[in-house]
């Protein structure tokens, strides 16, 4: 699915032969041979699609969408993933962000641990967790991101083949 861009949605262009564009929008210029050959492929991977019928194009272009925003997704995650960092005093995985701080703030109070020793951990432990991403070890007890696979909807109507 495309990005939001504030308020307005892009949408990618999907190109469709001349025959089918009827059912999508309505043109004033004819259809030519020319347009439809060219216009075969899809917007996202560039893969040609002149084999498929309407219903299965559509369908092709809705699952690269989708994988596009399953990959992006889990980039996202990733990265988060890669910035947490496990409390010092408690062990519980913490994002970055202002929560980390205030976490730290309330296990150092309930450890009675002094701001100086606490901030002296808080280093610590993320040099421990840069160390670890380095020898490609697991550096937090978050569970590891995983891909989710895009699986189509089955298709109303359409050939087994």
């Amino acid at each position: 699915r495309p990005e939001k861009k504030g308020n307005v949605q892009s949408i990618p262009i999907i190109s469709l032969p001349c025959s089918s564009l009827s059912t999508f929008e309505v043109k004033d210029e004819p259809c030519s041979e020319s347009t439809a050959s060219s216009s075969d492929t899809c917007s996202i991977c560039s893969k040609n699609l002149s084999h498929l019928n309407d219903l299965r194009k559509v369908a092709h272009v809705n699952k690269c969408l989708d994988a596009q925003e399953s990959k992006s997704n889990h980039a996202k995650a990733t990265e988060k993933w890669n910035n947490t960092i496990d409390c010092p005093m408690c062990g519980e995985p913490q994002p970055p962000g202002p929560h980390r701080s205030a976490h730290a703030k309330r296990c150092g109070k309930a450890y009675h641990i002094p701001p100086k020793e606490l901030l002296r951990l808080m280093e610590t432990q993320s040099r421990v967790s840069d160390a670890k991403k380095r020898a490609s070890m697991i550096h937090t007890k978050a569970p590891v991101p995983v891909k989710k696979e895009v699986a189509p909807p089955k298709l109303q109507g359409a050939p087994k083949s």
